[in-house]
């Protein structure tokens, strides 16, 4: 879930990177709808980014050929004191409005990116979709690449704190109750950065690439849009990364496993109002019956063949206190160490649930809202990354195993390529932080960027040559 306000930036910056490509905006099925995007970023330059950016170091002293605002933008992507963190997070998961996956976004999204200084000509172009993909074809025989960088935000209030180094630069989030803190603004500018030396590079490299900037990660909602828009069929390649988790500064990890299978559900109980004092007899509880269903998950037996997961993160019901509540809806996912271990937790919370709207008189519907699979990487694949890792300086390559121990939803779109005869690989590049992800005083060391993107350098031309 997420809206249209970062894509201002992301897309007016590709589409002076890729003049001669397309930015490709990709629908939930039934192929892609082509269009160019260009134009100025509106609005003053922010002081504050102005002051605390020092650039990406990936110029090493030589501006690229590019407009002056276009590099000017791009010294602004650094994590600390960007637009990307400060300003263009807004709405990653609005108050009033959500933004289906598959291409639907509530009014009160669209007023609310109005109102944050997207054109109409922008929200025009966007067809009210969230996620863009930038295609350069470079006009040489060769294959296609793709590449993706995932843009929302987390539903977590930023810690205010001056130790909380954000909050001292003055780059915290504008919306109290969402922030960055899974590094998505860092991805964002690394997927900016990757476009930035794609453009400049693009006559030493051969066949197509394809960077693909994606909604809704969190909740693993946006990438099964992606892959249905067909927008990876014709790649022989993919790649994703994620910045930190068990990788320090300084390192790259490239051999990855346990990818845990995920499904996000939302179940509904539906009961019967009745007065609490004069004739609760009358009424169907179904906030008993969802705590009941809570409680009963949450003693969902192990599984001898590998981790599992589940929590009930929400749980909102009720319309007062002396009425019987008519309707309670739950938000829960589950994890799997495999496929089949995944689809073990979904039917014990499929049979809870039945047993529970049979005990209480109620009934449920239950609603899958995203996915994340598990992931096998192609050797291929893993060689150039440990390859690109030890040819940049300061890289120490981590290529032992190494358990990812999360989901993540570029497995599907991984998987995607790979069932259509490519082939797909993850990696993590590291920084240190002071905090877990998805915590009030998450950061990264912006100095991390640097290296990192030496890597894609790397490994691009590795690929498309």
């Amino acid at each position: 879930v997420t809206d249209g306000i970062r894509l201002r930036a992301i897309v007016q910056i590709l589409g002076k990177f890729f003049h001669h490509g397309a930015v490709e905006q990709p629908h939930a099925a039934g192929g892609v709808a082509d269009g160019t995007a260009g134009g100025q970023p509106d609005g003053p330059a922010d002081d504050v980014a102005a002051q605390h950016a020092q650039g990406l170091g990936f110029f090493h002293g030589q501006e690229p050929a590019a407009d002056d605002d276009v590099v000017a933008l791009l010294q602004r992507l650094q994590h600390g004191g960007n637009e990307l963190r400060l300003m263009l997070a807004v709405g990653v998961q609005l108050h009033g409005a959500v933004v289906v996956v598959l291409g639907r976004i509530a009014q009160a999204g669209l007023e609310r990116a109005r109102r944050n200084g997207v054109s109409e000509e922008l929200l025009a172009e966007m067809e009210e979709l969230t996620g863009c993909v930038a295609v350069l074809d470079t006009g040489r025989p060769g294959p296609t690449l793709a590449i993706r960088f995932d843009i929302d935000c987390v539903p977590v209030t930023e810690c205010t704190d001056e130790t909380h180094v954000p909050a001292k630069e003055g780059f915290i989030s504008k919306n109290p109750g969402f922030m960055h803190a899974c590094g998505h603004d860092a991805h964002m500018s690394m997927g900016l950065a990757v476009a930035h030396w794609v453009m400049d590079n693009k006559d030493k490299l051969s066949g197509k690439i394809k960077i693909l900037f994606q909604p809704a990660e969190e909740g693993v909602r946006g990438a099964a849009g992606m892959a249905a828009s067909g927008v990876l069929d014709d790649c022989d390649y993919f790649l994703g990364s994620h910045v930190a988790m068990s990788a320090k500064s300084g390192e790259i990890a490239t051999n990855l496993y346990g990818y845990l299978c995920t499904t996000k559900l939302d179940v509904t109980f539906h009961g019967k109002p009745a007065h609490a004092g004069a004739c609760p007899q009358d009424g169907r509880n179904a906030l008993t019956a969802a705590a009941n269903a809570t409680v009963q998950m949450m003693g969902i037996s192990r599984h001898s063949g590998g981790m599992t997961r589940i929590n009930v993160g929400q749980l909102i019901a009720g319309e007062g206190r002396n009425v019987i509540p008519s309707k309670a809806v739950m938000k829960l996912e589950v994890r799997g160490e495999t496929g089949e271990i995944n689809q073990y937790m979904v039917d014990q919370v499929t049979n809870i649930c039945k047993g529970v709207a049979l005990g209480f008189g109620v009934t449920y519907e239950m609603r899958k809202m995203g996915e994340a699979v598990d992931l096998t990487a192609d050797q291929e694949l893993v060689d150039i990354l440990n390859a690109a890792g030890r040819a940049t300086p300061g890289i120490t390559v981590v290529d032992k195993a190494l358990n990812f121990g999360g989901s993540e939803d570029a497995t599907i779109l991984a998987r995607r390529v790979q069932a259509h005869g490519g082939k797909a690989a993850f990696f993590l590049w590291g920084s240190d932080r002071p905090s877990g992800h998805h915590t009030a005083t998450f950061d990264i060391k912006e100095s991390d960027l640097d290296p990192a993107l030496e890597v894609w350098t790397h490994i691009i031309p590795s690929i498309l040559k």
